[in-house]
């Protein structure tokens, strides 16, 4: 008989004396019996049954694997089992006796393939097989215990997990840095969808735009983000405004064409010796197969040296702004008209009085023509993106599209290679990635409600947004505890994110949790 077996015959024996006696149990045995059945964790305070949980998970695995290798006695084993009953009936010591093998097995996690239900089984398995084994217990039945509690605490980690985060960023790191500086550059809105590139939100985005109940709640939000992404372009052209109408173009060509005015009337343009190395250059760059009309060019820029030679080789600021002035006009006219080879020549023989009217000015007021020159040449590059020739145009809007286009055919090579010195080159890659429709409205959607109302106008516009969840998922996805959710989670991005994901994802409470499960109490 072993001392459990002898304990339980004494507490029989106290009993039946008691019957025949009709007394409480005052007998030396009875006194035995009630000196074995006290509580000594009584008057303990929860922190204190806390710490004892958690420290006999670190005793119960010395003792545990003590009692495989033959090193700690059976009746050890027994004595502990017995002895931490009481304590381990404690909400608050089984607590602690998890979080200790929560934070003991953390290392495991870099064992590959532990982040699994499979390898968290196994390492449950594991934990609960380095139980100690009480008399008529079973290290199998607690291996097994321990096993199916990893696989369960790997799956609840990962439905956990996933609704800590239910979206998964996608966005690849060069897009991700596009994305940080449309909102904190440019201070371009954007929402989830744009900052996790998710499609299911993206999608559900469009949907939004287009049913009824929801849709001029969308259009707001989307138009938003059209007018930071309109301040931010006109910006490069000098101008403070969210729509790049006729009458904003307009003020900015007058105040650069003003500023332009000011700087050449009143100085002397010198011509150099780089403006005649330029026309050197271009006239050598002439075959039998060479358009006349690049001779003409080069002749009639020779013509200019001559007459400066005349005024101490130097042009007035007048002259230059009607020479400026026609070259440019020309090299537009060449280039609309498919004749590249002229359109280069005129341009190569402008850039080289520009240079010499930049190189006459005084220091102070290089400065000043670098800034219209930089915005004249971006207004151009507007132009084009904001010609009014579509609806979403004509109400002022730059089109992302046209935008990246205009570049293109302006700057091909510092937009491709992003060498460009200013900001239009990010902006186009912003617009094209973030501002532009990412999912194209066929109008289907809109067909379809209207062809439903026809038939039954109250079901049509309760499934169209008037009722039904519509509106409040619209709702809740757009303010900023759905975009924060969406976009980085419920825990913010940080350590403590970080190590609450780890825990979760490889699982390994469910093998703390089973391991006690796995002691049946007695």
């Amino acid at each position: 008989m072993n001392e459990r077996e002898e304990l339980e015959a004494l507490r029989r024996l106290a009993e039946l004396e008691s019957r025949s006696r009709g007394k409480e149990l005052t007998t030396p045995v009875g006194d035995a019996v009630a000196a074995a059945n006290a509580d000594p964790t009584s008057d303990m305070s929860g922190t204190e049954r806390a710490l004892a949980g958690g420290g006999k998970f670190f005793n119960d695995l010395y003792q545990g694997t003590g009692q495989m290798l033959g090193l700690v006695p059976q009746s050890e084993v027994d004595d502990t089992a017995q002895r931490d009953k009481a304590l381990m009936r404690r909400p608050a010591a089984r607590a602690g006796y998890m979080g200790a093998g929560a934070v003991g097995t953390i290392p495991t996690a870099a064992i590959p393939g532990v982040n699994t239900i499979g390898g968290s089984a196994m390492v449950g398995g594991l934990l609960g097989g380095l139980q100690p084994v009480p008399t008529g217990e079973s290290r199998g039945m607690n291996a097994a215990f321990g096993a199916a509690g990893g696989a369960l605490g790997q799956a609840l980690g990962n439905v956990l997990s996933r609704a800590n985060q239910p979206v998964r960023a996608t966005l690849p790191p060069e897009l991700s840095g596009l994305a940080s500086a449309a909102q904190q550059k440019y201070n371009i809105p954007l929402d989830a969808a744009d900052m996790t590139g998710s499609r299911p939100l993206k999608v559900l985005r469009s949907v939004f735009e287009s049913m009824p109940g929801t849709a001029d709640k969308q259009a707001v939000i989307n138009e938003t983000k059209r007018n930071a992404f309109n301040k931010a372009v006109l910006t490069e052209v000098g101008e403070n405004a969210e729509k790049a109408t006729p009458d904003v173009l307009n003020a900015a060509r007058t105040r650069i064409g003003g500023e332009f005015d000011r700087l050449t009337q009143s100085n002397q343009i010198a011509m150099s010796d780089d403006f005649f190395n330029a026309l050197v250059k271009v006239d050598s760059s002439r075959n039998e197969f060479t358009n006349p009309a690049v001779k003409t060019a080069v002749d009639k820029a020779v013509s200019l040296l001559a007459r400066a030679e005349k005024n101490r080789g130097q042009i007035s600021g007048e002259d230059y702004q009607r020479i400026r002035s026609t070259l440019g006009k020309a090299a537009d006219d060449a280039f609309k008209s498919s004749n590249s080879e002229l359109a280069q020549a005129l341009k190569a023989i402008k850039r080289a009085l520009d240079s010499d009217a930049r190189n006459s000015m005084p220091a102070a007021e290089k400065a000043a023509w670098d800034k219209a020159s930089r915005q004249w040449q971006n207004l151009k590059i507007v132009e084009r993106a904001a010609a009014p020739n579509s609806a979403d145009a004509v109400a002022g809007n730059v089109s992302p599209s046209k935008l990246a286009q205009a570049l293109l055919s302006t700057d091909r090579q510092g937009y491709t290679y992003g060498t460009r010195t200013d900001n239009m080159g990010e902006l186009a890659r912003v617009g094209q990635a973030f501002v532009k429709d990412q999912i194209p409205n066929s109008g289907t959607a809109e067909r379809t409600f209207w062809t439903r109302f026809m038939e039954n106008p109250v079901k049509a516009l309760w499934q169209g947004g008037a009722g039904g969840i519509s509106r409040p998922a619209q709702a809740a996805i757009n303010s900023p505890a759905g975009q924060r959710y969406f976009s980085v989670g419920a825990i913010p991005d940080s350590e403590k994110r970080r190590l609450y994901a780890e825990l979760l994802k490889r699982g390994l409470v469910g093998g703390t949790i089973a391991a006690p499960l796995g002691q049946p109490q007695k």
